[in-house]
This record gives structure tokens, C-alpha cells and sequence, in this order.
């Protein structure tokens, strides 16, 4: 059992066990809702809210269980559908257990705002929850049957977290979009989720039931104006949007774009920068990128067995790693322009560094976007070749003692 989810429980037990012993319920009688699905079909005209519980059983010999249990509840708006949930759920339900929500790509594309607006005001539900888009319906997402036996909503939790830390996928929370949406300076993006079966995305797998998804993955992003879906990021585009947003932690990157020798490293240190520039009367926005990297995997066909040897491979390096760099946020940056959706935030750059410039444009943004002149410039300083003087075997003689 996760241990998040044991401390969890322990503590709304102990907020249930204030209010006196009348009011005591079993463990076995709580439901931990950990996750929310909200999808739409148009041809019923309903919502469909899906529930995800964690639900605690004593278990046997290998001490406590959490079972995974879904509902899938359809109402004309949310109030419905969650007071129809009563009649369905046998379990005390403990909505404050919330990770995250999940919206499916039809309640996206319709407009999703009002469907939140409703959780947002859940007094029990905190801000913090993720904030995750399906690539079809997001009860798809919930009724998968992990290989590893795991819910799959504090599995997600997981991936969401892991994805992260080395910098594959933004991380979201319903608050920090809400705040996005409150800005005309910045449109929001959110993170995609999708079931995968085996041979599909590159993941290979053998499958407990043929023909069924049985992992999760966590690549690429949807671009919102204001609350509907509008269009996706690749993944190279979700990596330049990071660069921009100076959401890099680690990285690992790879020059298989450019020619050969081709070098594979990590991405340990980095910050963006950025600054208005004004040149021949316009003004522009320049973010500059610098980033400290090791070299983990070297392809060439040409030898260097030592760091003296390798000198002229880490320039070369050095050099790639920027392009590549430079590369995904270009990527990014065209998918801002052409679609006229200013999810990089680069007014809210303006808005920040020059106000009174912000004031006179912000009438025709993002519209404007366009027009504004948009540069990179990236950096890299390797640090750590994986070189050595001494090859990976002991030398004559050496050990023999």
C-alpha cells in the first residue's frame, strides 16, 4: 500500500473519530475517492462522472489491502451526478482523499470551466489535485487494470511525479490552472494521459488479457484557449514548452538529430532567462538558455580513451546539446504562432518586464503573437566526459595479492 495513501487514511480516520464515538466507522466502511473522471456525451446530453475509490480492507496474513473500485454516475450537470452517487456508493465516501481529476477530450472540446467550477468550490477539495487530460474518455483511463494490480489513479500519481522530476511532462494542478485561466497574457496546457496496449507507443509488453491496456502513459499535452481543447503538443513541442517555462530539472538528451559522432548525456542544471530587446524600434522577447550537462553515451567510430582525447568531442558536444535545445523550443514557438495561442506565456513576459508596453498591445493579443519577434539562444557547458585514464579492467599484475 502506498505510503501517502496509509497517512492519508490515518488522518481522516483521526478528523472522524473528533466528532465522538456515535459517529465511529470501520476502516472496511470508508470509501477514498482518489480520483475523478468527467466525461461528456453529446448524444445523451449528460455528464458522466466517474468516481475512483481506494477502499481499505484488513485483509489476510500480508496485513492491510486497498481494493480498487470504480462508479460511473451520469447526470445533467455535476450536483446530479454526485448526489446520484449516494444512492449507488454502500461506503462512507471521503472525498478529501482527491489526487487528481481526469477530463475526457469531448468534455475538453466543449468547454470544461463550468464542470470544474463545480470542484474547485468542493470546500474538501484542495487546489493542489492534479490535473490530467485524457486522449479519449477519462473513464477509459480509471478502469484500467494495472499488470501490477495498483490503483491506477495513485499509480498516475506516481507518473506524474516521476515525469516531473526528469522533465517529460508539465505538471498541473487545478489551482495553478485556474490562475492561468485568469490571465489574457497566458493560455493553458495540460498534461495527456492514455491507456497503452502492448506494441503500441513503443512499449512492449505480454499482457495478462490479449487485446486489453494494461499500462498508463503520460506524453504530450493538450492546448487550451481558455477552457477548450483546441489542439496537442507533441512531445518534442512539450519539451521546448518546458525549456521555456524554466521547468527543466534533469533531462536526458540526445544530438541523434545532428550528425554523427552522436552523443547522449544528462542535463543536470539549467535556468531561462528573459529579457525584452528592443531592435530598429521593435520590441521582441529573447529567452536565453544555459544548462550544465554530462556526456553518458558517446557514438563515434573514432576512439578517445582519455579526457585529453576527448576535448575536441566536448566542444562538438556542447555544441549539439544547444541545437537540440534550441531545436524543441522552436518547435514550441512555431506551434504558438500558428495556432495564435500564447501558451508559453510570452505576453505575460511583456505584461511582467513592461507594463506600459502590455497595456498598448493587450487589446489585440494574442492575435498580435505573431508579430512579435521571438528568440532562443542556449548554452551548454559539459562537465563530466565519462572519460578515464584507466580502462574498466584491472591493469597487469594489479589484484594479484
Amino acid at each position: 500500500m502506498s505510503k501517502k495513501l496509509i497517512v492519508l487514511m490515518a488522518s481522516s480516520l483521526l478528523l472522524l473519530s473528533i466528532s465522538g464515538c456515535w459517529d465511529k466507522r470501520e476502516i472496511e466502511e470508508l470509501a477514498f475517492v482518489v480520483a475523478i473522471g468527467l466525461d461528456y456525451d453529446a448524444q445523451t446530453e449528460s455528464y458522466q462522472v466517474t468516481f475512483q475509490m481506494a477502499e481499505p480492507s484488513k485483509g489476510g496474513e500480508g496485513g492491510p489491502k486497498v481494493d480498487t473500485r470504480n462508479i460511473t454516475i451520469e447526470g445533467k450537470n455535476m450536483i446530479e451526478a454526485t448526489s446520484k452517487s449516494f444512492e449507488f456508493i454502500n461506503k462512507q465516501n471521503i472525498p478529501g482523499a482527491v489526487k487528481l481529476i481526469i477530463v475526457g477530450k469531448d468534455l475538453a472540446e466543449r468547454g470544461m470551466n463550468e464542470s470544474l467550477d463545480f470542484y474547485q468550490r468542493l470546500y474538501l477539495l484542495r487546489r493542489t489535485v492534479f490535473l490530467l487530460l485524457a486522449e479519449d474518455k477519462a473513464q477509459d483511463v480509471l478502469n484500467v487494470k494495472l499488470r501490477t494490480k495498483d490503483v491506477p489513479a495513485l499509480t498516475l500519481v506516481d507518473i506524474i511525479n516521476n515525469s516531473s522530476d526528469w522533465s517529460i511532462s508539465p505538471l498541473v494542478r487545478l489551482g495553478h490552472y485556474l490562475t492561468i485561466l485568469g490571465r489574457k497574457s497566458e493560455d493553458p496546457v495540460i498534461p495527456v494521459v492514455r491507456p497503452v496496449k502492448p506494441g503500441e507507443n513503443g512499449m512492449i509488453y505480454k499482457a495478462d488479457k490479449e487485446g486489453e491496456a494494461e499500462e498508463l502513459q503520460l506524453s504530450g499535452a493538450g492546448i487550451f484557449k481558455r477552457d477548450r481543447l483546441a489542439g496537442y503538443l507533441t512531445e518534442d513541442e512539450t519539451k521546448g514548452y518546458l525549456w521555456l517555462q524554466d521547468e527543466i530539472k534533469l533531462r536526458l538528451l540526445d544530438t541523434s538529430n545532428e550528425a554523427p559522432p552522436v552523443y547522449g548525456g544528462r542535463v543536470v542544471t539549467t535556468k531561462t532567462k528573459v529579457k525584452l530587446e528592443t531592435a530598429k524600434g521593435v520590441k521582441g522577447v529573447r529567452f536565453l538558455i544555459s544548462a550544465k550537462a554530462t556526456i553518458d553515451e558517446f557514438q563515434s567510430r573514432e576512439q578517445a580513451d582519455n579526457p585529453a582525447e576527448m576535448a575536441p568531442f566536448t566542444y562538438d558536444a556542447e555544441e549539439k546539446m544547444a541545437r537540440e535545445i534550441t531545436r524543441e523550443c522552436e518547435a514550441a514557438l512555431a506551434k504558438s504562432k500558428e495556432m495564435q495561442l500564447d501558451f508559453l506565456g510570452i505576453g505575460r513576459q511583456v505584461e511582467i518586464n513592461d507594463v506600459n508596453y502590455w497595456k498598448e498591445i493587450e487589446a489585440s493579443w494574442p492575435e498580435m503573437l505573431a508579430e512579435i519577434p521571438v528568440s532562443v539562444e542556449a548554452k551548454v557547458q559539459v562537465i563530466n566526459t565519462g572519460a578515464t585514464f584507466q580502462g574498466p579492467v584491472n591493469s597487469e599484475s594489479e589484484g594479484e595479492e
